[in-house]
Parts: C-alpha cells; structure tokens; sequence
C-alpha cells in the first residue's frame, strides 16, 4: 500500500489558485461531473467557513481530489462545487491575476462563462453565475 504522506496535499486557497509550480495550473472539470449546483445556503456556508478560518492557525474546508493529466493539467475528481464557488468568487471581488484557473472540459458554455467572469455577453452558463445561484437559495 502507497504512503498517503507522500500523496497527500494540504493546501490553502491561496496555494490552489495563486501559488505556481512553475507554471498556471489548470483545473479541468471532466464531463461526468455534475453541473454546478450550489445555491445560496453552500455558498454562505463556505464564506462563513473561510471567514471563520481567519481566527485559526488551520482550518479545513473540505477536500479536493484531482488526478494529475498532465505537467500543469489537474482533473477534478471531488471538489469542483466548493473549487469552482471559490473561484466565482474571486472574481466577483474584482480579482484579476489569478494565474491558476479552471474549465470544464466538455461543458463550452460553461468553460466560456467561467473565462470570461466577472464580464459576461449573452451566451452563459447562468448555472455559474453567482446571482443564479443565490436565486437558487
């Protein structure tokens, strides 16, 4: 059996979307994920858990589990709800240069809606716009 210490990551938020191993990562959501799916009562609850994790030296806000494609290419097996709100809201607070970023593989709307955010033209995936999945609470 492989020691876990050795494949295990713990990571922050800031690791995930801001630190370079080199290069960008790039998250890829594959196709037999779900749709994203969260409403308001998830997505307060996550800013509450980060908010909360601002008085404690360690915080854990749940996992994420990805499979390595290639050099700087990461699919998401487990997460992608919890990574994609992350990253929704990253934009939403007008942050521009975030140099790790993620798609969805086989979802073009919804890859074109996330590369484009927080500016969005007519054709979008309203699933991942932030008032839609507010609406949704």
């Amino acid at each position: 059996m492989k020691d876990l210490n050795n494949i295990l990551e713990e990571c922050s938020i800031h690791d995930i979307y801001f630190s370079k191993r080199g290069a960008s990562i790039l998250y890829k959501i594959p196709i037999y994920q779900r749709n994203y799916a969260w409403g308001r009562e998830e997505i307060y609850a996550l800013i509450k858990d980060v908010y909360d994790s601002l008085e404690k030296p360690v915080y854990y806000i749940g996992t994420l589990v990805t499979y390595k494609r290639d050099d700087n290419i990461y699919e998401v097996i487990d997460g992608q709800q919890r990574l994609t709100t992350i990253y929704i809201i990253l934009k939403a607070l007008g942050i521009k240069d975030i140099p790790n970023t993620l798609t969805y593989s086989a979802r073009k709307i919804s890859a074109a809606t996330i590369k484009k955010m927080p500016a969005f033209g007519d054709e979008n995936d309203m699933e991942l716009s932030a008032e839609r999945a507010l609406e949704r609470g």
